[in-house]
């Protein structure tokens, strides 16, 4: 009936929709019903300025949106994000850098290169294919 991968892709879905959208919604509201009713019960003064839920809600969201943008932005560029980046490309096998023995390996490999260029200038053949690979293997080096 159902294959394996197919529940499991719709797994992934399912949590995607649920934690990134139905259950932040759900949160949110949540928040803001909570924060509405310990305001206004344990602060009576603001019961004057909050006669009803709405002017809560519309003044919590326009303060709320642009703080957590804000929180958000200098998080993205300042705080966590940049981190979270590096740890990231230290762990993707293609963008990571080069063990002391891969630099070893790479630099024979530069060595190889620069005597095929040698050889094939010799013998007048196209070396602009190998002058790519040994430049490409050479900014691999630098990291």
């Amino acid at each position: 009936m159902f294959s394996r991968s197919r529940l499991t892709r719709y797994y992934v879905y399912f949590r995607r929709g649920h934690s990134n959208y139905l259950a932040f919604f759900i949160a949110l509201a949540n928040f803001i019903v909570i924060q509405y009713r310990l305001l206004i019960e344990y602060i009576p003064t603001l019961e004057m300025f909050f006669q009803n839920m709405l002017m809560f809600l519309l003044l919590f969201l326009a303060v709320y949106i642009p703080l957590v943008v804000i929180i958000g932005w200098y998080d993205y560029k300042r705080f966590m994000y940049p981190q979270e980046a590096t740890i990231h490309a230290e762990a993707n096998p293609y963008f990571r850098k080069l063990t002391a023995k891969e630099k070893i390996v790479w630099g024979y490999m530069v060595s190889v290169l620069e005597v095929l260029e040698k050889e094939a200038e010799e013998k007048g053949l196209d070396t602009s294919k190998i002058k790519e690979a040994k430049e490409k293997v050479q900014e691999l080096l630098k990291g």
